[in-house]
């Protein structure tokens, strides 16, 4: 037995070893399969953490051309009240004291010339309304010069020729101070007038005494400028959201992104890295963090032939006619079929600004949204392979819930942007039969047309009222701060506005916006990162994108510029100004409102200062709620009460951009769907937040 017994010992430790080899490789396998769970959980919110950080960039690039989208339909309406009103309020049909129904052009009642148009012609006394006159006739001798006569006869004679000659000049100097005055309320680049005098008192006392009458009037940029340089930064920033989708993005790619010439150009790409980077730490992974950005495709080009990835806007354009009133030595008086060459006549110079881009559109074929792929090698303690495990997460997201302006015209002709309406005023200007002036609608259910928006007596009083408030109602000679406060409260949003628009403000029923704290204290203009050329291009690169557009827009001044006698081609001038204002003005950080070559300056145009004066007018909107965005899913009640302004982010499921489930606009299909790849379309059936 005991023989028996020695040859059955040490059968057991087989056993127990076997089981502790398996129970090892069962540890091993729950202490992997833990710590790979664990590190695509740790990937996954990496990934997760980067969409959503490149979406919020995105984001931020949408509300900087919305803001600056309003705040060139706030220059359209400073052009509408400086033509309207300014130019128009010394005629007899100006309605001083209200009315309702459309404007009457009517210089004077008892001599009734209907002009049909706004037209400029500007006074600097009540008791001298050169505007009520279409036509002055010489002052004749009284006495027959053709004979003899004594002494005293030849003095009156001759007090009467220099009379006349007075009269002649001034009937000059009248009209060239209406046509420049509308001429600088296009053109002008010099906001302070100051180097155009200058240049003036040079080479003409006559052009410094017009430019000085009309100096406050005609302060700030023109419309032409304000515009071209607001879409010069919308273009730059648009440029920035098409950034093309960067792959094997590593420490060391997004360390030198940032340090490139201009970092603004791949902060959606940077921005991302850094999040997962930062998210996951070094205790999961080891080795590269690999950031892949999921292409986009058939996007096709924009406007300057560069491709569309994640955003396309469209240009929205006005062409329209401005007019001025010139009294002239020669030709026939408004209404009248001929004149004596030496009568001073009013007649209609017509100003035509062909296909200026007044705004621009979200192009709802264009889906804006962020997709990532996001690799690591994860530390995993008994791994049996060579290396490391290597790991993949996708994960995607999208800035929603707001808007960058009204859609274009051809997506909804009801709420177009463009006086494409006006009615012909070819019985005025014979020369443009299809001549339009510029318009927009104020209240809803508005459309450019005659008698509607801007074109009512309503509007007008209301207006007139608001420079009477201000001592500017008399005279049109008034100091420049007076008159900017009166264009804030004109510049003022409108009913036709709310919903259409999504501009910079900061005013809530419960104070100060915590999402966009833009303001201190009583300053109402923001700075705003939109600068009018990429860093890496350069000035140059500015003054050659500028000379694009101007060379597109505007053929000679018809008639020439009566600021110079003539400068042949406007193309040439404008860009020549507008380089100048660039170089040393935006360059210095001294442009208007201090704007600067990357900073752009932008009013809140419902601050309380404007707001508390256009308390319970129809025309006018008071609260800034009524233009916030509708969506406000926020635990906070006073958050949720006071709304959102501009766009927010949410996450969107892989699958969703592959099969276009969302759409850009709740109607319009997209056209930018990703490119799926074997193992996306894996992760993209399990992914569902």
């Amino acid at each position: 037995m005991r023989h028996l017994y020695k040859k059955t010992e040490g059968q057991i430790s087989i056993m127990i070893g076997v089981m502790l080899v398996t129970f090892i490789m069962f540890f091993v396998f729950v202490v992997n399969v833990g710590m790979l769970v664990h590190a695509k959980i740790n990937l996954q919110n990496a990934a997760d953490v980067a969409a959503f950080t490149g979406a919020a960039a995105q984001a931020r690039q949408l509300d900087t051309i919305a803001f600056i989208n309003y705040d060139m339909r706030r220059a359209w309406k400073k052009l509408l009240f400086r033509l309207y009103v300014i130019g128009n309020m010394a005629q007899d049909g100006f309605p001083v004291n209200g009315g309702d129904g459309p404007m009457l052009y009517i210089p004077n009642s008892r001599q009734p010339v209907n002009f049909q148009v706004p037209t400029t012609c500007v006074i600097f006394s009540n008791n001298d309304n050169v505007c009520h006159l279409s036509s002055l006739p010489k002052i004749a001798s009284p006495v027959d010069a053709s004979g003899g006569q004594d002494s005293i006869v030849s003095t009156l004679i001759g007090n009467i020729a220099n009379i006349e000659q007075i009269r002649q000049a001034n009937c000059v100097a009248i009209g060239k101070t209406n046509t420049t005055l509308n001429i600088l309320w296009l053109f002008n680049t010099d906001p302070q007038l100051t180097n155009i005098i200058a240049t003036a008192a040079a080479s003409s006392p006559g052009q410094k005494k017009i430019l000085g009458a009309i100096e406050s009037l005609a302060r700030g940029l023109g419309i032409v400028p304000r515009e071209l340089i607001n879409y010069m930064r919308i273009t730059t920033v648009a440029n920035y959201l098409n950034e093309p989708p960067h792959t094997g993005v590593t420490l060391e790619t997004a360390q030198g992104y940032a340090a490139s010439a201009d970092p603004a150009q791949y902060e959606r790409t940077v921005s991302a890295f850094y999040s997962a980077y930062y998210s996951l730490g070094n205790n999961t992974f080891s080795g590269a963090i690999t950031l892949d950005e999921l292409a986009p495709t058939g996007g096709g080009t924009d406007v300057n032939s560069q491709p569309i990835h994640y955003f396309n806007h469209i240009p929205i354009k006005a062409t329209f006619d401005t007019y001025a009133i010139n009294y002239t030595m020669n030709g026939a008086a408004l209404g009248q079929a001929s004149a004596d060459a030496s009568d001073c006549n009013a007649t209609i110079v017509p100003l035509t600004v062909p296909g200026l881009i007044v705004g621009v559109a979200k192009d709802p074929a264009v889906l804006t949204y962020y997709a990532v792929r996001l690799s690591a090698e994860a530390k995993v303690l008994f791994w049996p392979f060579s290396g490391n495990a290597k790991l993949t997460a996708y994960a995607s997201a999208r800035p929603f819930g707001s808007r960058i302006g009204p859609t274009s015209p051809q997506f909804n002709t009801e709420r177009v942007l463009l006086p494409t309406q006006m009615y012909s005023s070819g019985d005025v200007d014979a020369k443009n039969a299809s001549a339009q002036y510029p318009n927009l609608p104020v209240r809803i259910g508005d459309t450019a047309r005659q008698g509607s928006g801007w074109d009512t007596k309503s509007m007008l009083s209301t207006l007139y009222g608001v420079m009477n408030a201000h001592g500017a109602g008399n005279t049109t000679a008034v100091d420049g701060n007076t008159l900017n406060a009166v264009y804030q409260i004109a510049m003022t949003p409108s009913p036709f506005e709310a919903g259409l628009y999504n501009f910079l403000n900061d005013d809530t029923p419960s104070g100060s916006d915590p999402f966009h704290q833009a303001f201190v204290n009583t300053d109402t203009i923001a700075s705003i990162y939109a600068p009018i050329f990429s860093a890496k291009d350069g000035i140059s690169a500015a003054a050659s994108k500028l000379l694009g557009y101007i060379t597109q827009l505007f053929p000679p001044i018809p008639g020439g510029d009566a600021l110079s006698g003539g400068i042949g081609s406007l193309q040439a001038t404008l860009t020549q100004e507008m380089t100048s204002y660039i170089n040393l003005q935006l360059a210095n950080a001294n442009g208007e409102d201090q704007e600067s070559l990357h900073y752009a300056r932008i009013q809140n145009p419902l601050a309380p200062a404007i707001r508390n004066q256009v308390v319970a007018n129809p025309l006018f909107m008071q609260d800034p709620h009524e233009y916030r965005t509708s969506w406000s899913v926020l635990k906070d009640n006073g958050y949720q009460q006071d709304g959102r302004m501009g766009y927010s982010v949410k996450f969107v499921t892989l699958g969703s951009l592959l099969s276009g489930i969302p759409s850009s606009n709740g109607t319009n299909s997209w056209s930018n769907y990703l490119a799926p790849d074997a193992t996306m379309e894996i992760d993209a059936q399990s992914i569902s937040h």
